[in-house]
Order: C-alpha cells, then structure tokens, then sequence
C-alpha cells in the first residue's frame, strides 16, 4: 500500500508490519508495528505533538513523548514528531537534531534494559533506522531542501552514520542498509573536505549496491544503488584532485539522463531523484569552491 505524504520524505510505503518513509531508493525505516495501530496511533497524537512544538520546541515534544510509559509508543511518538517538524515551511535542523538524538538514546537505553534478546535488537534497530535518518536530514544533496547548513550539521551527520554502522554490523545487516549507510558517511566526509575519506566510503557504497544488483539480478551499470554510488564517488575523487572524477560524474548523469527519458515507471522516477541530487550536491560543492 502506497500512502501519498506532503511531507519532503516523498511517501509512505507500507509491507505488513513495515512502515517505510521513502525518499525514492533511499529507504527511511521509522517504526515497525501493528498497521492498526498505525492508524489509530500515533496520529491520534499529532495535534498534542504540534501544540508540545508550538510551545517548547523540540524540547517540549520531548517532555510531552517522555510521558507515554512504553518504548513502542515512545519510538512511534518520536518518528510523528519528526515528520511535524519537517512539514514546517521553516525547518530548524537543531531541532531535528535535538529530537532524534533524544530519540536515539531512549532507544539505547531501553535495548540495554531488555531482557529478550530479539526485542532488544529490535529497539537497537529503531535506534539504528532514526540514526540512518538523523544523518541523511543532515546531508546537503536534497534538492528541495535550502536549509542552511554548516560544518556543525555534517559533523552530526557523520557520527550519526558511524552509529548506524556499527549497529548494522552488530544486527548483521544485508547489503542494501550498509551501502547507504556508506552513502551517509561519505556525503558528510565529502562536505566536510575530507575527500580521500569520502573516496573510500563511497567505494564501500558502490561495492555493497553491487552485491544488491547482482542478487537481484539486474545491470549495476544502470541500476539506481550503483550509479548513485558512482556519482558521489567521483565527485569525491574531483574533490581529492583526481582527474578521472570529472569525466566519472558526468558518465554517471548521463546514465540516469538515459534511463529517465526512458519508459515510465520506477526505474525512471528513481534515475530522475538520482540525477536531481548529484546535480545538488554537485552544485553547492562547486558554489564554495569545494570542488
């Protein structure tokens, strides 16, 4: 089922007891739970949740979400409060920030007080899904989003993608999750002009988007995951100096171009997203001379 959203995360995407927010490939897990109890809750909250905001900021969201008693009503509480905030026509990412973090050490903290086992690598996962989507609100590539940003937000960003990482490794991941969480660490190495870092990281994005093409059977020549990847590594390599870089990114493009001027669907919704953000990305690297 298919649930259209206003909100910048594009939609929402529900298999099951899955509720995905997707921006296109880029998948934003928030919450796993009953869908009736999606429906019922937390968006019976949200106008609590808006006048908490209105109040006190992120600040009073959380006082508001810390009084709910259980941490399935906390982590959902905590994923409508970040959609609220970024429906706002002015998005405060310190206050994302301030929310999430929040979100994430209540997470941790009851993950470590669960005796169970898989509940608790179930909370260590909602941890790791908000820290994933921590990361990529910081992130500068979005197209539609002018938010300014500074050094500050990629260094949040950036350990927040290390987070996910090792918690990814400790719930053994597949491919999918670690390239993009690649994907979240290099972006925030590459706007911090640490490029030979962005180089490395964004190798071992294309290398686990691979495995996910070759799974599935499909052309990593063309596929979203490996010409994204491509992508940003080469402007990490224009970064780093490397004249290969140029000709790279422009191969990458010209892939998505070809793919999106092609049948309508999926494959060309994707390449359109894919082309819009490198050309971002590209875009404010280049406006102050980072590239």
């Amino acid at each position: 089922m298919l649930i259209q959203s206003q909100d910048r995360l594009s939609c929402i995407l529900t298999i099951g007891r899955f509720v995905i927010f997707v921006r296109s490939k880029t998948l934003c897990v928030i919450w796993e739970t009953d869908m009736t109890e999606v429906t019922a809750f937390p968006d019976t909250q949200l106008d609590a949740i808006r006048e908490a905001f209105e109040r006190g900021g992120a600040e009073g969201v959380i006082v508001f979400i810390s009084q709910f008693e259980t941490i399935d009503e906390r982590k959902a509480l905590y994923g409508a409060a970040r959609r609220v905030i970024l429906k706002r026509g002015e998005q405060n990412l310190d206050t994302v920030v301030t929310l999430i973090q929040k979100a994430i050490a209540d997470c941790i903290s009851a993950s470590e007080a669960e005796p169970d086992p898989q509940l608790a690598a179930k909370i260590k996962d909602t941890a790791n899904i908000f820290s994933y989507n921590l990361s990529a609100d910081m992130a500068e590539c979005w197209p539609e989003d002018h938010n300014p940003r500074s050094p500050h937000h990629f260094e949040i960003g950036l350990a927040a993608a290390e987070d996910c990482l090792r918690w990814r490794h400790e719930l053994k991941k597949g491919p999918w999750p670690f390239s993009i969480a690649w994907w979240a660490k290099g972006v925030h190495q590459l706007s911090l002009g640490r490029a030979a870092e962005a180089v490395e990281s964004f190798h071992q994005s294309y290398h686990h988007a691979e495995l996910v093409a070759v799974g599935a059977q499909k052309d990593a020549a063309t596929d979203f995951g490996c010409v994204l990847a491509i992508g940003y590594l080469s402007l990490a390599k224009i970064a780093a100096g490397d004249p290969a870089g140029a000709a790279e990114f422009e191969s990458a493009c010209d892939t998505f171009r070809t793919v999106a001027a092609g049948e309508p669907g999926e494959a060309a919704d994707d390449a359109e997203f894919g082309l819009a953000q490198l050309e971002t990305m590209h875009d404010r690297l280049k406006a102050r001379g980072a590239i």
